[in-house]
């Protein structure tokens, strides 16, 4: 699902994930795994001293292949259901999950805090403070379905 985020540096910008099925969580250029955002989130929530960090980011083929081959899954899952006349019991297991030996093809990008705490710079976007709070409470949440699809061991 496509979260438009306002950034002070490059306007509304495509974020957000595929689908609350999915571990991967997308900002503009940048794709991170979910629970590598939710993490920063929280600790810069629970800790004001820390100033920054690094988040792994894919490159955005990559992010767009895995959505592609999960989407296919769960397809294929719907269509058997269908099928047999059951309903569907889906387990979530993250598009990134078996894939984690990719983390060494990823790109350092940096986080950090502005000194007004006005908000934060990823990379190459400014975001206001309450704009990357939303971001990291949509993420953390589910995007707009939530996560009542998902198995509560997979929420970030």
């Amino acid at each position: 699902m496509t979260l438009l985020l306002n950034t002070s540096s490059h306007g509304t910008v495509e974020s957000g994930f595929f689908g609350c099925y999915t571990g991967m969580a997308r900002l503009g250029e940048y794709a991170f795994l979910t629970q590598h955002v939710c993490n920063i989130g929280r600790a810069l929530a629970d800790n004001t001293s820390i100033r920054s960090a690094s988040l792994p980011s894919f490159s955005p083929d990559f992010f767009w292949e895995q959505q592609g081959l999960h989407f296919e899954q769960v397809v294929e899952d719907i269509c058997q259901s269908f099928e047999e006349g059951t309903l569907l019991e889906y387990q979530v297991k993250p598009a990134m999950a078996d894939h984690l030996e990719h983390v060494c093809q990823t790109t350092p990008v940096l986080l950090t805090v502005a000194s007004e705490e006005s908000g934060v710079q990823v990379g190459i976007y400014r975001i206001p403070a309450w704009d990357f709070g939303y971001f990291i409470m949509y993420l953390a949440k589910g995007g707009i379905t939530g996560w009542s699809m998902a198995d509560p061991s997979q929420k970030p």
